[in-house]
């Protein structure tokens, strides 16, 4: 098995093969993790973003390239608040296991893209305790603030 981190590249021919199967990750992300957001707009978005060869929104794709299948991703977006630059993760999601190799490089090409887009720092939401344990222990994440939301009620 030849597994990979590349990030997703339209000047790469083996890339544009790769696009539906991104797509159906990133809006069945959507539909199962995040059910508040519109899956199939955030697929066509990131696909503009594809297109143009624009890192403002990307994805990290872990591929079997003996298979040529996806087996995991990484979409994330550059956002400028007041100047302060910093790359949010919007997914992370992988079908299977990974050994630490295969995590360091997917962290280390994050980071890189992160610095080369300007950003101090590298954010993700995450859902549960679990999931920001895991960012914590084999990502190299920390606790940075609390989240809290307010459900706006539909009525005047």
């Amino acid at each position: 098995m030849s597994d990979m981190v590349i990030l997703m590249n339209p000047a790469h021919k083996k890339c544009w093969g790769l696009v539906p199967d991104i797509m159906t990750r990133i809006a069945r992300f959507a539909a199962e993790q995040d059910s508040e957001t519109d899956g199939p707009m955030v697929a066509r978005s990131w696909v503009q973003h594809f297109v143009c060869a624009s890192e403002e929104m990307f994805v990290l794709a872990f591929v079997d390239l003996d298979e040529e299948e996806v087996f995991g991703h990484i979409l994330a977006q550059r956002q400028e608040s007041f100047g302060a630059v910093s790359v949010f993760v919007m997914q992370y999601q992988l079908d299977r296991p990974i050994g630490r190799k295969l995590r360091s490089l997917g962290m280390d090409l994050l980071e890189a893209i992160a610095r080369r887009l300007g950003a101090r720092k590298i954010v993700a939401l995450c859902e549960n305790p679990a999931v920001a344990r895991a960012h914590r222990v084999y990502h190299g994440f920390e606790d940075w603030g609390t989240v809290v939301r307010r459900r706006v009620s539909e009525e005047a």
